[in-house]
């Protein structure tokens, strides 16, 4: 069996849960591709779209929690999707586990509105900007280890000089936030949506 100090030894499935705008499809296979040099191994992206984003949401219910499939798909969709369906097998907001929250915007912005150190302020930023912002997630059980693996290869792999160099190409920056950031948001936007439905 394997540790957790040996992840990963083996391909990883980023499954893609909903239709993308470009600005999304273009991060998803940069990333992709500079993730498979950063951890020596590949990153396969594996799309499911369709029904809500709830395909790409049991797909991940149904992975093993050991790091090797991760899902990639809007905060709307976790927020929003088990008010419409009975049939899920869990509730997605709070039972996946958090890795990294990625929020594109128009070329500049990233700099012109400088992110604050507290997860809060930066909740409210995003919040306020009115962007796309996407989570990426993994299964349920999956180690703390695996997971801080996981977002500290995101966060430097979006970091590099040739990842910003390719998303130029398409007028994008990015903010990226890891685990804790990303359940806060979610945490945030559900409450408010709790108190639309009452």
């Amino acid at each position: 069996m394997e540790s957790d100090s040996q992840y990963p030894s083996r391909p990883i499935r980023l499954v893609i849960g909903h239709l993308r705008s470009a600005p999304i499809q273009s991060i998803a296979h940069v990333l992709a591709r500079k993730l498979s040099t950063y951890l020596c191994q590949p990153v396969e992206i594996d799309s499911h779209p369709g029904t809500g984003g709830t395909l790409g949401l049991a797909t991940l219910a149904r992975s093993a929690p050991d790091g090797y499939t991760l899902l990639m798909t809007s905060t709307a969709t976790m927020s929003i999707s088990r008010y419409l369906y009975n049939h899920r097998p869990l509730d997605p907001r709070g039972s996946f586990v958090p890795v990294a929250l990625i929020c594109p915007l128009p070329q500049g912005a990233v700099k012109a509105s400088r992110r604050m150190p507290d997860v809060q302020r930066n909740i409210d930023w995003l919040v306020k900007s009115r962007s796309e912002i996407e989570g990426i997630y993994a299964p349920p059980g999956t180690s703390r280890a695996i997971v801080d693996r996981l977002a500290h290869a995101i966060t430097r792999t979006i970091a590099t000089f040739d990842v910003h160099a390719e998303l130029d190409k398409h007028d994008i920056d990015l903010v990226v936030l890891t685990g804790p950031s990303l359940r806060a948001y979610l945490d945030q936007e559900g409450a408010s949506r709790d108190d639309a439905v009452v």
